[in-house]
């Protein structure tokens, strides 16, 4: 049975492709050669399957018209017509009357084949007029020694292509499985690109973010003026779907300067699906290339965009200069209120954008400071947001998300946000959590500003006497208090009382009362009752265990309520609504709760959604299966002796190379040195060789000591071989309980082995083999020996197909339930852990700063003082 495409199978897959380049030069150039030669075997294998249905529509016709039909452009609708020059699978006869062959099967000058090919789609398909041809080059001499991508290379990742099999969308999981693998091969450019990937590529989090702040709805149009490589339209297009509208009714626009990336941009549109979208090349600032009948730049209703930060431009070179009323910022390195001009006035009258902004165009002064006090006069600022540091591909630039909204009412005061402290540290750049969306994206929504140190509602007037200044941390401070330093505390011992109440909040998560681990000193100050293992008093307090535990039970209730719906999905196919559903009776659930705010509930459950939402898809598409369930899963509920038997395994090896290592280390024998002069480690070959021959000068001598000697070197050598021979034993037992958990496992997935059917080709051939006649002795040997050895590997394969039941669709939706339900027990289980480690920091770091008093140090220095005296006077130094 043919298996169809896992998104993972496909992501691992594109990683190999990438990575057979990645050795010849940067990423932000191969990306260009990986990305066209899948849009060319997508558009070739999506043609072959409407060639096929064109040809049945035709095959009463006689053969000449079927011909000139089957080669029409016409015949195949909104399919892409791919010329015969461009077909993966079928060659051509060029102009010259010689036939060439198709590109799987191409060997030489394939660049420049390959580049023939991506030009004929572009001259047969008016909707990629100018995108293909001159803005990929697969013949470009590039890399890091400006070398042209090798025939051999070419031909590895075209053959590494043709044996994945097709890319047509029936043999995928879920419909969008190519868009969501592409979308992955994307961010690994971005992150293998380093600083560069930030020029075609804004983190998923944050483009999440700016469009849950627009909000785009089916009907409208978007727009990006910076469209990189299309990721904020295609959020905003899936955003719409993901709230129940109709994908066919938004329009979706962006214009882009690099070639490159806008050729990146349009091949994105087309692999997710996208329909109704525009996307044009060209640079904004200067000419855009979006107009309206009268020749105007058009408006759209929603706009967002990342702008490259500190661009270089010229007065002289822009065009439309009307969309730039409020101002010229200075020309060096200072176009991004430019952008954001430009974006201002491209809106429609009820139109609202959000754009990406370095933090310096918040404050600096000059032209910039005109620019924002004239767009502030007109009323168009509405929020302006700040960011945590390094988000962004390249740039340690703090930045901040800036709101536009027309029609603002009279008089409404500017919200200003300063999420900055809230996220997720990870090692190459910051990341956006779910409950940082979610509440940016509410606090916006809802000017809600109970939080003043995150939020606050600021009148133009008060902006005004600022002098138009919209530094965030002027009117939102969110920086620490001052952290206290009790004088008293630190001179006579103890921890002040008022260090520890100004932490109520976080207690009161819990119901802990600090008194179960700190008593009164005096009215002012405390003791711990005992400061050791401060964790461990916390973790086993009757109030924080209850705490933890309600969670625990409603997540039981809230799963047994909700699980049936959300099994389903393979029969309602509704992924939307099952959302809907699903995280409305997720925040009735624990909303009510005291450990995790809104937002935290609310990321809780987006988080967990994000990491199962292909697994949803699939489900939706093709019901519950054994591709939704890892190695590991299928282990862990089938095959648990098999794997305790292999750790059991394992740790017996283990035990034994110890053993080893220990008599070999034993040896008394010199080894070499290595090139820097250090004894290189003994190993039991060299032992061995020094134990043979140590024993074999001995052999006849028959006086003590020798004698014992001899005796002891036997023994090790013998020790050595007997371990040496376990260790042997014991692999290959680890290596046949693998294979045949790896057989096991295959078997439970597919219920059929292809192994088997190699074993069975293999004997096939041996037996036409053996029918020769002039076969010489050895020969004849050689093959009864591989047929016998085919045979006991047969009766093997056969004897496991016979233990081992193909998984049930109702196992499988059991497990994959179980799955999921495991995940978002982890993902809630990780919001609690962490709020649980603020409560123990409270107490850690009162301990720590308050551990020694003076007096505490004054008392140790007198006994070590006391103790010094003691010894000089026992040693006679001093007298009594």
């Amino acid at each position: 049975m043919k298996q169809k495409i896992t998104l993972q199978k496909l992501e691992t897959f594109l990683f190999s492709l990438a990575d057979d380049l990645r050795s010849k030069m940067d990423a932000n150039e191969y990306k260009y050669y990986i990305i066209g030669l899948i849009f060319i075997k997508r558009l070739s294998d999506e043609f072959s399957k409407a060639q096929k249905e064109v040809k049945k529509k035709y095959k009463h016709l006689l053969q000449e018209f079927q011909d000139e039909l089957i080669e029409d452009v016409t015949s195949y609708g909104d399919t892409f017509f791919v010329p015969k020059r461009a077909r993966w699978h079928e060659g051509y006869m060029d102009d010259n009357g010689n036939q060439q062959p198709p590109i799987k099967h191409l060997k030489s000058n394939i660049g420049e084949r390959l580049n023939k090919a991506i030009a004929a789609i572009e001259e047969s398909n008016d909707r990629l007029s100018g995108v293909l041809k001159n803005n990929i080059d697969f013949n470009a001499s590039r890399g890091k020694n400006s070398e042209r991508v090798k025939d051999n290379d070419w031909k590895s990742l075209i053959n590494k292509l043709e044996d994945f099999g097709s890319l047509s969308g029936e043999n995928f999981e879920f419909p969008d499985l190519l868009g969501a693998a592409y979308e992955y091969l994307i961010k690994y450019f971005a992150d293998s690109a380093g600083k560069k990937g930030g020029e075609f590529y804004t983190p998923n989090e944050v483009v999440r973010l700016m469009v849950q702040i627009i909000e785009p709805k089916e009907g409208e149009s978007v727009y990006d003026p910076t469209v990189g490589s299309g990721g904020m339209l295609i959020q905003s297009h899936q955003y719409v779907d993901e709230n129940g509208q109709d994908t066919n009714k938004i329009s979706l626009n962006g214009q882009e300067n690099d070639g490159g990336v806008w050729a990146t941009c349009i091949m994105n549109m087309i692999l997710h699906d996208v329909k109704d979208f525009e996307i044009e090349h060209g640079n904004t600032l200067e000419e855009p290339l979006f107009k309206d009948a009268g020749g105007k730049y058009k408006k759209f209703d929603k706009i967002l965009a990342n702008p490259p930060f500190s661009m270089d431009y010229k007065k002289e070179n822009l065009t439309q200069t009307s969309r730039y009323r409020w101002g010229y910022a200075p020309e060096t390195k200072k176009a991004d209120l430019m952008f954001v001009e430009h974006m201002a006035s491209s809106l429609k009258k009820n139109g609202l954008m959000a754009s990406v902004v370095p933090h310096g165009v918040l404050f600096r002064g000059s032209k910039e400071k005109d620019i924002r006090a004239s767009m502030l006069e007109d009323n168009l600022i509405d929020a302006v947001i700040g960011l945590p540091p390094a988000l962004f591909y390249g740039t340690g630039i703090p930045a901040a998300i800036i709101v536009i909204k027309k029609n603002r009412k009279e008089n409404e005061k500017v919200l200003f946000i300063n999420a900055d402290a809230e996220y997720a540290e990870e090692k190459a750049r910051n990341r956006l959590r779910a409950s940082d969306i979610e509440k940016i994206s509410y606090v916006y929504r809802e000017k809600d500003v109970s939080d003043e140190k995150y939020s606050k509602l600021i009148s133009l007037k008060t902006i005004r006497e600022h002098e138009y200044n919209l530094n965030i941390r002027r009117y939102v401070d969110n920086s620490a208090p001052t952290e206290i330093e009790d004088v008293k505390a630190h001179l006579k011992g103890g921890i002040p009382k008022r260090e520890v109440t100004i932490h109520q909040n976080q207690f009161d998560k819990f119901d802990f009362d600090f008194s179960d681990i700190l008593k009164a000193l005096d009215d002012e100050y405390l003791e711990f009752i005992s400061n050791e293992n401060i964790k461990e008093q916390i973790e086993s307090n009757a109030n924080v265990k209850s705490s933890l535990e309600v969670y625990g039970t409603h997540l039981i209730q809230w799963w047994d309520e909700t699980n049936e719906e959300f099994s389903q999905l393979e029969h309602t196919h509704n992924i939307n609504k099952t959302k809907t559903t699903l995280i409305k009776s997720f925040k009735n659930h624990f909303e009510r709760l005291q450990v995790l705010d809104k937002f935290q509930v609310a990321g809780v459950f987006v988080e967990w959604w994000n990491s199962i939402k292909y697994d949803l898809k699939t489900i939706s598409a093709s019901g519950f299966g054994q591709s939704l369930l890892s190695d590991e899963i299928l282990i862990e509920a089938f095959f648990k002796d098999e794997k305790e038997e292999i750790e059991d395994t394992e740790i017996e090896l283990s035990q034994k190379e110890s053993a080893l290592g220990e008599v070999v280390e034993e040896v008394d024998y010199d080894t070499d040195e290595d090139k820097e002069g250090n004894k290189e480690d003994k190993k039991p070959a060299s032992a061995k060789a020094y134990l043979k021959d140590t024993i074999k000068s001995l052999e006849f001598e028959e006086k003590e000591p020798y004698v014992s000697e001899r005796e002891v070197y036997k023994k090790q050598l013998k020790t050595i071989e007997v371990l040496e021979k376990s260790i042997k034993e014991l692999k290959a037992k680890k290596k046949t309980l693998e294979y045949e958990l790896k057989i096991k496992v295959k078997i439970k997935r597919y219920g059929e082995l292809e192994e088997l059917d190699n074993v069975l080709e293999s004997l096939q051939a041996i037996e036409k083999e053996l029918q020769k006649k002039d076969l010489s002795k050895k020969e004849l040997t050689k093959l009864q020996s591989d047929k016998t050895k085919l045979k006991e590997a047969q009766e093997k394969l056969n004897k496991l197909l016979k233990e081992v039941a193909i998984i049930t669709k109702e196992e499988a939706k059991e497990l994959t339930l179980q799955k999921h339900h495991n995940l978002i027990s982890s993902e809630l289980n990780s919001g609690l852990k962490e709020e649980l480690n603020t409560l123990y920091k409270i107490f850690e770091n009162l301990d720590a700063k308050y551990a020694k008093s003076l007096k505490d140090i004054e008392d140790s220095l007198e006994k070590s003082e006391t103790k010094i005296d003691k010894y000089l006077r026992d040693l006679g130094y001093i007298g009594e």
